[in-house]
């Protein structure tokens, strides 16, 4: 069934998940009733996780959330809220909290607008 219907957006999020270190969604077609279950683990990959280029672990001014949103901001300094949120698993709300506080322990600073992106300063 899902090879008759338009693929675009189903291609869409398997890239997404990939560049963002997810494991790879399962895709499960069963008869009676017909159904298609799609699985999305939003559990970052252990190879990924370990791959982090920006490594703050001697830093003690910062927290582990800290570290993780400053990990995905290195990796592209154009993120969202939302997509560094996917991307650490943290929430929405506490990655703004965290960008709060790395901007007052100036770690970070905002080049632009809403369309700006992330300087990393230390």
């Amino acid at each position: 069934m899902i090879d008759i219907g338009e693929r675009s957006g189903l291609c869409d999020l398997f890239h997404i998940w990939e560049a963002n270190g997810y494991k790879e969604p399962i895709i499960r077609e069963s008869l009676n009733p017909d159904r298609i279950t799609l699985t999305l683990q939003i559990e970052i990959d252990s190879n990924e996780r370990n791959s982090d280029r920006y490594e703050r672990k001697n830093d003690k001014n910062l927290s582990k959330n800290e570290t993780l949103v400053l990990n995905a901001l290195h990796s592209d300094n154009c993120l969202s809220a939302a997509q560094v949120s996917l991307k650490t698993g943290l929430s929405i709300s506490t990655v703004n909290h965290i960008y709060k506080n790395l901007k007052t322990k100036e770690y970070i600073a905002r080049n632009g607008s809403t369309r700006g992106r992330w300087e990393i300063l230390k």
